[in-house]
């Protein structure tokens, strides 16, 4: 489900801007964002890591996790360059080819940096 609405938020998002619609298209692309954040919520990796028998799903969840941000990352770049050129340093995507707005460039086993993270809270 998550990879559908990736591709769809972008597609969508992709046709707004396309039609001068900037702030619609990147809002499309942020409904696409919450929504990993809830399915995250959802299905709490970190709770799946504590249960070896089900380190499989943990996987499909990362794997998904980090597809779905690497996404979301390729479409803000003309936007927000030098966050999202960190985001891509951090994800380790600086390398990848072919259609960056499209799902699935990731192989999986890709190693993620550690971050204090690219936007800290407000308090």
């Amino acid at each position: 489900a998550i990879k559908e609405a990736g591709n769809k938020a972008i597609e969508q998002g992709k046709a707004e801007i396309f039609e001068d619609k900037l702030n619609v298209g990147l809002e499309t692309v942020m409904q696409f964002v919450r929504s990993i954040n809830r399915y995250i919520g959802e299905e709490e990796p970190w709770a799946l890591a504590k249960d070896e028998s089900k380190k499989e799903h943990l996987g499909t969840v990362l794997y998904t996790c980090l597809e779905s941000i690497r996404l979301a990352t390729e479409f803000f770049r003309p936007v927000m360059p030098t966050k999202t050129k960190e985001a891509i340093d951090v994800l380790g995507a600086h390398e990848l080819k072919g259609d960056l707005l499209s799902w699935g460039l990731f192989k999986g086993g890709e190693n993620v940096k550690e971050t204090k993270g690219l936007f800290p809270r407000i308090k």
